[in-house]
């Protein structure tokens, strides 16, 4: 069961008018914001001491004063700026999140892949070959062309296993991929040849 807070339970009594709720709010917020405001108040405080006082040029370290001159006077001009520089931030945030995960489910394949597999440099040669023969088989840049050559890959290597012996599975896969190339040069899925 949820317990009412000390303050709502003090209005409920009767002894706390709720105009003190507000005040006590007030308070709260002013605890929890206080201290960042002061310190960057005094950090900007002594930035102005420290260019005024040393005598710094402003094309070196311009004055807070300055600086928000600047953007006020210039907001016309900088506005178009600050969108493109979020804009860049959000994109390059996108790609560190994809590099991540990308990285993180490689780590993950390759611990995967060690109790099966020697640990050495090469350990993921032919899966990587693989990759790309599937990538070339179904068109450069085509999704669903290279999921499709994956799984005719798949079954061609099975059966080549199968029918001509355990060592010849990858040499299927690149039988029909230099077949493939010699007979349709942009891929299964490519438009036609110019």
């Amino acid at each position: 069961m949820n317990r009412p807070s000390s303050t709502t339970a003090l209005v409920l009594a009767g002894r706390l008018e709720p105009r003190t709720i507000e005040s006590l709010d007030a308070r709260r917020l002013l605890r929890r914001f206080a201290p960042p405001l002061v310190f960057a108040l005094l950090v900007l405080g002594a930035w102005q001491l420290y260019v005024v006082l040393a005598a710094v040029s402003e094309s070196v370290l311009p004055s807070p004063v300055e600086v928000a001159r600047a953007l006020i006077n210039d907001r016309g001009t900088l506005a178009p700026s600050a969108w493109t520089t979020l804009s860049e931030i959000l994109i390059g945030y996108g790609v560190a999140i994809v590099v991540g995960v990308a990285l993180a489910l490689a780590g993950a394949a390759g611990s995967l892949l060690m109790p099966f597999y020697p640990a050495y440099p090469l350990v993921g040669q032919v899966f990587v070959l693989m990759a790309f023969v599937a990538v070339v088989l179904g068109t450069l840049g085509n999704i669903i062309g290279a999921l499709i050559a994956s799984l005719m890959m798949g079954v061609a290597e099975s059966l080549g296993i199968q029918f001509v012996g355990a060592d010849s599975g990858l040499i299927v896969v690149f039988a029909m991929l230099l077949l493939t190339l010699a007979v349709r040069p942009s891929g299964l899925f490519g438009g036609r040849n110019r």
